[in-house]
C-alpha cells in the first residue's frame, strides 16, 4: 500500500472510528429510554437467573467499558504514533509505513468493536422488551460481527507477517 493510501485509508479508518462513539452515545441513550425499570436475563439455566438489575446501572456500566476500551485503543495508537516519529539507525523493529499500517488496524478494528456493542446492547433491549420480533435479526448480526472480528484479526497476523518478510528480504 503507498503512503498516499495509507493516510486516506487511516482517515476513513478513524472517521469511521468516531461515527461508531456517536451512534453508540445515540443508541445507548435511546435503548435506556426503553428499558423497564429492571432488567432481568434470564435463561433456562437455572444458575443464570440471577441476572436482574435497574436499567441506570446497565447504562453506567456499559457506558464505563465503552469508554474505558475506546480510551485503550486510542492511547495505544497515540503510543505507536509515537514510534513513528523517532528516528533510530539502530532500531528497525518497525518502518513508519508499519506502524501507520498497525495504527490503521487499531482503528478500524475499535469500529468493529463499537458496532459489536452496539448491537449488543439492541440485542439486550430486544430481549428483555415483551415483543421480541427482531431478535434473530439481530442474532444474525452478532455473528457476522465475530466473524469480520476474526478476520480482522487474521488481518492483524498477515501484517506482522509481510512485515517480518520484508525486513528478511532486507537483510539478505
Amino acid at each position: 500500500m503507498s503512503s498516499e493510501t495509507t493516510i486516506y485509508f487511516g482517515r476513513f479508518a478513524k472517521a469511521l472510528w468516531m461515527l461508531s462513539m456517536v451512534v453508540f452515545l445515540v443508541s445507548l441513550l435511546y435503548i435506556y429510554t426503553k428499558l423497564p425499570p429492571f432488567i432481568a436475563l434470564t435463561s433456562d439455566i437455572s444458575a443464570f437467573n440471577f441476572l436482574n438489575f435497574p436499567k441506570s446501572d446497565f447504562f453506567y456500566g456499559v457506558l464505563i467499558i465503552f469508554i474505558i476500551s475506546n480510551l485503550a485503543w486510542y492511547l495505544i495508537a497515540k503510543r505507536l504514533s509515537g514510534f513513528s516519529n523517532f528516528k533510530s539507525t539502530t532500531n528497525t523493529f518497525m518502518t513508519n509505513d508499519k506502524i501507520y499500517n498497525l495504527i490503521n488496524w487499531l482503528n478500524s478494528f475499535s469500529f468493529i468493536i463499537n458496532c459489536l456493542v452496539i448491537i449488543s446492547i439492541f440485542f439486550i433491549w430486544v430481549s428483555t422488551s415483551e415483543t421480541k420480533n427482531g431478535i434473530n435479526l439481530l442474532g444474525t448480526g452478532i455473528y457476522c460481527f465475530l466473524g469480520l472480528t476474526a478476520f480482522w484479526l487474521l488481518l492483524l497476523g498477515y501484517l506482522i507477517v509481510k512485515k517480518e518478510k520484508s525486513e528478511a528480504t532486507l537483510e539478505v
